[in-house]
């Protein structure tokens, strides 16, 4: 009787008991309950109070003829279950809490409790009426009755609310063919966030609403739970449980309800402690004798997380996988859907706008699912339209949103970039000195990715990049940022001279359960997915511990990371790149002036070249990079027009602060002579440009005699440089 009675409430009918057995009676009457009430609310004692009443006469009343008896009474009185029946209608689905039991009592006129607060001097006009509304004093802080947590899909498909559902013909079918089998009638979707599993329970709703149904499902309504609903109020152990029993009486009731879960792992050990039955528990029983229907949804991983360590529930259930949709039925999902967001946000959506979200959004957000990402992207573009004041969505729209989602400069975010990539070894080779088949190894590979001739899921491309130092390999990927990703802050790069111990791979992946650190992460993975487009560079990977380099493997050939908490880092979207020394003896020769070579490699050398790396790096690895792209040595023009770039980029900076700055073409030349050891390639110049020119022209800015709206020259006068100042520009 007492299993819909809230804690306080089974509290209040246990003091009562207590009372009748001290007051030596055969049972429990309303005056009993009164007293146990009493006990219990200390607010309703209050209240009582400031209404005149004499709490102590009303205990002395009904505490006459104590006998101190031990034994409690064991059945109520007739009076009395009037009262419970009273305060269980009451509640209606809802618990049965004090301020059920106090109108029950109080609405029994023949019982003992009106008659003792009568003589105890309560105006009987207080006591009329039978409901809570009649008493309001005697639950000030009583909450308001909780909504229905569940929600009728069906009716909001009537309502207009709820779409057709296009495509997703094959997941329906079974979802139907699940529901009227006689065992195992209960199917759960299973998929990834955002491949619509809550949209394939929503499309069946519409068709059971339009009556598009088999006839053994005609008449049948899918109502879908609302956790929060369910959960809100439950303050106390077991109050949930009560409620969820109402819940799926409720539903044994009405065989005509479909009750759909979504996310029902939440849902499983919710309510459960220790030793305590939780809400799987108590569904387990009555899908195994079929009296109810039920649909859920959950993803794969928890699936596997919290369904496969209960066999004795999942063997119930009849998993439905739900995969992404394909292209075609995308593109018809996303002419529906937009036909929604024009009517929600007042404007037009263009052909292009639908096609470019698709493209877009499969490039650029790989670590989430479609239509979900498209139709947000979308979304966000009719949004930021609407919101500036324009009547119409396009394709240039939708770029600038995914611009400001992935930090990728708008003139990368093309979906036809024939253009650009026709011209990217040229563009290469004007910024890479004396490295013709570098940059036509690496335009080639690019290129063959961007057109999509590339094994798909693979990074962009994929490089190990051999020579002497200083002959731009950390330039070349500095280039590559910029020609394909834009901004420089997206090269991410690791120097592996700082990973040469085993247990520094724990820096790069993040340590394993129970260490410190666990829930920070490594840093490689962190980085990749703030940053997944990007150009990751390793640099020096010699110096690498071997069980670095190994963990670049699944990289290469699968373009995933994963880190000590599970989690992944996409790398389809990355430009890998890995450098080395190695091979540089065979790429370097003397020569009795200046000791550059601007022969290109021959056989021999390539050959030699070949086996130093074989017999460093595992021939796994060698295997899976796209290319290994081997730099010559700079030639001495080389070398200057390496100078040239560098003083061109002083040039540039000087500019910003409005100061002209001219040289003489033999600087670049004067430069190269004294940067000293030919062995490191062109790296020195830029110490030489710091310490011969730029302290210089530093301490006349500093002295005043160059500022602002004044020009600078720089040229070579017998064998030294020279710096004239202006303070007029020179044309």
């Amino acid at each position: 009787m007492f299993a819909r009675f809230t804690v306080e409430a089974r509290q209040a009918c246990n003091y009562a008991g207590l009372e009748a057995a001290t007051l030596s009676s055969s049972t429990i009457g309303t005056e009993h309950l009164l007293l146990g009430l009493l006990v219990s609310d200390t607010a309703a004692c209050s209240v009582l109070g400031a209404a005149g009443v004499d709490l102590q006469q009303i205990r002395s009343l009904l505490s006459a003829g104590d006998s101190q008896s031990s034994t409690a009474a064991a059945s109520y009185s007739d009076n009395a279950l009037t009262a419970i029946r009273a305060a269980d209608q009451r509640a209606g689905s809802d618990l049965i809490d004090l301020r059920h039991l106090w109108a029950g009592v109080l609405g029994v006129a023949s019982g003992g409790a009106v008659r003792v607060l009568e003589l105890a001097g309560l105006d009987r006009s207080l006591l009329k009426g039978s409901g809570p509304e009649a008493h309001p004093g005697l639950a000030p802080s009583s909450p308001a009755r909780s909504p229905s947590p569940l929600i009728d899909l069906c009716a909001l498909a009537e309502e207009g609310k709820l779409a057709p559902v296009v495509g997703r013909e094959a997941e329906m079918h079974q979802l139907m063919e699940t529901l009227l089998r006689w065992h195992k009638s209960t199917p759960v979707l299973v998929g990834d966030p955002g491949v619509g599993k809550t949209a394939v329970v929503e499309g069946l709703a519409w068709r059971l609403a339009s009556d598009q149904v088999p006839d053994p499902l005609k008449g049948s309504r899918i109502v879908s739970l609302d956790i929060g609903s369910l959960v809100a109020g439950t303050r106390y152990r077991g109050d949930l449980e009560e409620r969820v029993r109402r819940l799926l009486a409720g539903l044994v009731e009405d065989r005509s309800q479909i009750l759909f879960i979504d996310e029902l792992h939440m849902v499983l050990g919710a309510g459960g402690s220790e030793g305590q039955m939780n809400v799987g528990g108590l569904l387990k029983p009555m899908l195994a004798r079929g009296q109810i229907r039920m649909i859920a949804a959950t993803t794969a991983g928890d699936y596997q997380r919290y369904l496969t360590r209960d066999p004795a529930f999942e063997r119930r259930l009849q998993p439905i996988t739900v995969d992404e949709p394909n292209e075609q039925d995308i593109r018809l999902m996303l002419k529906a859907v937009a036909g929604r967001l024009e009517k929600h946000h007042h404007l037009k959506i263009e052909d292009d706008a639908l096609e470019m979200s698709l493209r877009l959004s499969i490039r650029f957000m790989p670590d989430r699912r479609l239509p979900d990402k498209a139709v947000d992207v979308l979304d966000q573009a009719a949004a930021a339209c609407a919101l500036v004041g324009t009547s119409k969505v396009d394709g240039q729209a939708v770029a600038g949103v995914m611009e400001r989602w992935t930090g990728v400069a708008s003139g990368h975010i093309k979906v036809n970039q024939r253009t650009e990539l026709a011209g990217l070894e040229r563009r290469l080779s004007a910024r890479l000195i004396d490295q013709p088949e570098a940059t036509a190894l690496v335009a080639r590979t690019l290129q063959r990715s961007r057109v999509g001739l590339a094994q798909p899921g693979r990074p962009l491309g994929s490089f190990l990049f051999c020579g002497p130092t200083g002959v731009g390999k950390t330039e070349m990927a500095r280039i590559l940022t910029n020609e394909i990703f834009g901004p420089p802050g997206r090269m991410l790069r690791f120097d592996m001279s700082e990973y040469s111990e085993s247990h520094t791979i724990s820096r790069l992946l993040g340590t394993a359960p129970g260490y410190v650190g666990y829930q920070e992460g490594g840093q490689l993975i962190n980085a990749l997915r703030k940053t997944p487009h990007a150009v990751l560079v390793f640099d020096e990977i010699e110096k690498a511990h071997p069980a670095i380099i190994n963990l670049l493997l699944q990289a290469l050939e699968e373009g995933q990371l994963h880190d000590g908490r599970g989690q992944s880092a996409d790398l389809s979207n990355v430009i890998l790149i890995m450098t080395s020394n190695l091979g540089s003896r065979w790429s370097s020769h003397s020569s009795p002036s200046m000791g550059f070579s601007a022969e290109p490699l021959g056989a021999a050398r390539q050959r030699r070249m070949d086996e130093e790396l074989q017999s460093f790096f595992a021939p796994e690895l060698l295997g899976r990079v796209d290319e290994v792209v081997f730099f010559n040595s700079l030639s001495e023009q080389g070398m200057e027009k390496v100078a040239t770039l560098l003083l061109e980029d002083l040039k540039d900076r000087l500019a910003i602060q409005e100061i002209k700055f001219h040289f003489s073409p033999g600087v670049a030349g004067w430069i190269v002579e004294q940067k000293g050891d030919q062995k490191l390639g062109a790296r020195p110049l830029r110490s030489v440009i710091r310490n011969l020119l730029e302290d210089r022209l530093a301490q006349l800015i500093i002295d005043g005699e160059l500022q602002p709206g004044g020009s600078v020259y720089s040229g070579v006068r017998s064998g030294q440089l020279t710096i004239r100042v202006s303070k007029k520009h020179l044309d």
